[in-house]
């Protein structure tokens, strides 16, 4: 996250990098798009908001060894659904975690990070 913490109404951005550590020579192909480097947002188990619950334009890309990929992803601070956030109500303050995750690739995701709603 581009901070620990942002005001209820505000939004926050992610920096979403992957890097493939694989083995084989062939690569990998990951779609990189929000649909498939997806961010899930959690309040205890209560999944909050994932960026790929709205349609986006898919974004495939082979990478290599030692290739990485970088994105940034925004949560807009509200719960999700395939509407505009400004039409959706904020979030409460309080404590979330965030995860990123690769689509199709079960065991690649990142370690949950706690964010704070003031």
């Amino acid at each position: 996250p581009a901070a620990s913490s942002f005001g209820v109404g505000g939004t926050m951005d992610f920096t979403a990098s992957v890097k493939y550590n694989g083995s084989g020579k062939a690569g990998c192909l990951i779609d990189v798009s929000q649909a498939g480097m997806v961010l899930t947002i959690k309040s205890g188990k209560d999944v909050v908001w994932k960026s790929n619950v709205c349609p986006v334009d898919t974004d495939y890309r082979l990478i290599a060894k030692g290739d990485e990929v970088k994105q940034t992803i925004t949560w807009p601070g509200v719960r999700s659904e395939c509407a505009d956030a400004a039409d959706l109500p904020n979030v409460d303050r309080g404590v979330y975690s965030a995860q990123l995750s690769v689509k199709g690739h079960a065991k690649t995701k990142s370690e949950p990070v706690g964010i704070t709603v003031e």
